[in-house]
């Protein structure tokens, strides 16, 4: 049976990709105006209740170091802005050497829980105004449920847009354990000039990477290490011109045989200010051991075992997911 036979599709940020139907994501992370997000599916709400309680405890109990002066002891702060929302203050502190002239933070931690999610706020300075903004705006949903209106997808999650523009990453970490394959994928709005092309970051890598290599054999005696290159070219896929890199590498470990991996990376850079011309990256790994080194060292060995990809199924599968990469109807 084709390997690309059962396929599911899932939504990351204004985007649709086909994947392995058996995959399954295991960390779902966004930043969104400049705000670290985590996402935690199944999550009681007696378990959200707990972990505020034990949380509020540890904030409210803070002290500053003694020898800090700057720190004002001022208590911390508790607030409940939306339901299932809540926001801790302390710590409040004047980092201005001056004075006369005071500059006062404090750290600000978020938590939100939405129908056995929890989102989880990272610390940082200030930040209550962009927490309560972002909280009002997150709404759950099932995976299996692709949004018809603009906005953004996570796991568990939507944003509907509000008609400002936002800043936003994506990251997906997706495994397939029944073919030791792990995928990878980052969708992000560029404010600023876009990264440099995959391509030329290669290009630029590629004589620090053979000093590496050079210096790693000095220090390894005994082990070999040998790459090969698949492909390494310009690859359109739908409206993003964009570039593709497949290589592999195979070290000898001695006593534990040959280390073989496989890599395949996709990228568009994207374009300033763009919900649909967002920078997008797609990588794609699997791994093999074997007691003899393939032939070519960095190529798919033979006859590999029940459960991993063949060389042609790998690349069935990687082509699938990359051809299938689609702008999400109604996202904008």
């Amino acid at each position: 049976m084709p390997i690309t036979t059962h396929m599911k599709t899932i939504c990351v940020g204004r985007l649709l990709i086909d994947v392995p139907a058996e995959s399954t994501i295991t960390m779902g992370e966004f930043i969104v105006d400049d705000v670290s997000i985590d996402v935690e599916p199944n999550v009681t709400q007696g378990q959200f209740v707990q972990r505020m309680r034990d949380r509020w405890q540890e904030a409210n109990a803070w002290v500053p170091d003694s020898i800090d002066h700057r720190y004002l002891h001022k208590p911390a702060e508790r607030i409940e802005p939306t339901e299932n929302g809540v926001i801790f203050m302390w710590g409040e502190r004047n980092i201005s050497f001056d004075d006369k002239r005071p500059q006062y933070v404090h750290d600000t931690e978020g938590y939100l829980w939405r129908d056995g999610t929890l989102y989880t706020f990272e610390k940082d300075l200030n930040s209550e105004k962009n927490f309560i903004a972002i909280m009002k705006r997150i709404r759950s949903r099932p995976d299996d449920v692709l949004p018809t209106t603009p906005g953004l997808c996570n796991v568990a999650t939507f944003i509907p847009d509000d008609g400002v523009w936002h800043s936003d990453q994506i990251r997906l970490n997706i495994d397939v354990p029944s073919l030791n394959t792990s995928i990878g994928i980052i969708v992000q709005s560029i404010d600023g000039a876009p990264p440099e092309r995959l391509l030329d970051r290669m290009d630029q890598r590629a004589p620090i990477a053979t000093r590496e290599l050079a210096e790693w054999a000095k220090n390894h005696p005994g082990e070999e290490y040998g790459e090969m290159k698949f492909r390494w070219a310009h690859r359109l896929v739908g409206r993003w011109p964009g570039d593709e890199v497949i290589g592999g590498g195979t070290d000898n470990k001695g006593r534990d045989g040959f280390s073989t991996g496989v890599t395949a990376s996709w990228e568009f850079p994207g374009e300033t200010r763009s919900t649909t011309m967002p920078h997008i990256a797609l990588d794609m790994d699997t791994n093999y051991r074997t007691t003899q080194p393939p032939h070519p060292w960095g190529s798919f060995p033979k006859g590999v075992a029940s459960g991993q990809l063949t060389e042609t199924e790998f690349f069935a599968l990687w082509d699938k997911m990359v051809d299938s990469l689609r702008l999400r109807p109604g996202a904008v």
